[in-house]
């Protein structure tokens, strides 16, 4: 019973995730605004840094599209 929960859960996580083929740079960007998660660090730092991630994440994704 265990093993089947755990098998959904990772299956409801992780297929979106493997769906978006994401490379080595989205993971690292994803990896690193799901560390900075609010309750951490100050809500200012927080939005900060999430901010600057997700626009670096944003250009790299339109500058790799662009390239097709």
């Amino acid at each position: 019973a265990v093993s089947h929960i755990a098998n959904k859960i990772l299956d409801t996580l992780v297929t979106p995730l493997v769906d978006l083929n994401l490379d080595d740079t989205e993971i690292a960007c994803l990896k690193a605004v799901l560390f900075f998660h609010p309750g951490k660090y100050s809500r200012i730092i927080l939005d900060y840094v999430s901010e600057k991630l997700i626009r670096a994440s944003f250009t790299y994704i339109v500058d790799r599209v662009m390239v097709w």
